[in-house]
């Protein structure tokens, strides 16, 4: 038995609009990949699974709670890849808990609050203000979303 897919134009053009705040990741593969996915659906016949638009939405509605400096933190991150792989595996990490929360499998570590705020000083000249890897494992699906940008206060 296959999974279900759509190709209905209207959906996917409604699931652009509602995820557009992901091209701030397209750099990372994992929302990259989705974003194309997304892209190609509208230019052809093929479809998207009812999971990968749940994810999308999910990770839509995360990212959008993130803190605006946190985002240009990790847009810069993921558009510009790094040569340091401790580094690349922190953002990834990062993304991973801040996109899946609990529903990921990966777990941060000291090491990776350090490089992190290691890096955020380097590009940006000071201290991380914000939480580099916020908790928005409140937010679902079913959840409203609204509220202040996760990472205002560290």
């Amino acid at each position: 038995m296959g999974l279900e897919m759509t190709s209905d134009k209207a959906c996917i053009v409604s699931l652009m609009i509602e995820t557009r705040c992901l091209e701030d990741l397209r750099g990372w593969e994992p929302v990259g990949s989705l974003v194309d996915l997304l892209t190609a659906t509208m230019c052809n016949e093929d479809g998207i699974t009812k999971r990968e638009i749940s994810r999308m939405r999910l990770w839509a509605k995360r990212w959008d709670q993130v803190h605006p400096d946190v985002k240009r933190f990790y847009q810069l991150l993921t558009q510009n890849p790094q040569d340091n792989e401790m580094l690349s595996k922190s953002v990834e990490t990062a993304l991973w808990l801040i996109l899946h929360g609990d529903g990921s499998r990966v777990r941060p570590t000291p090491a990776i609050y350090r490089i992190l705020g290691n890096s955020w000083t380097a590009i940006f000249g000071t201290s991380p203000m914000y939480e580099l890897i916020p908790n928005l494992n409140h937010i679902n699906l079913n959840s409203t979303g609204t509220g202040a940008p996760a990472g205002i206060d560290k």
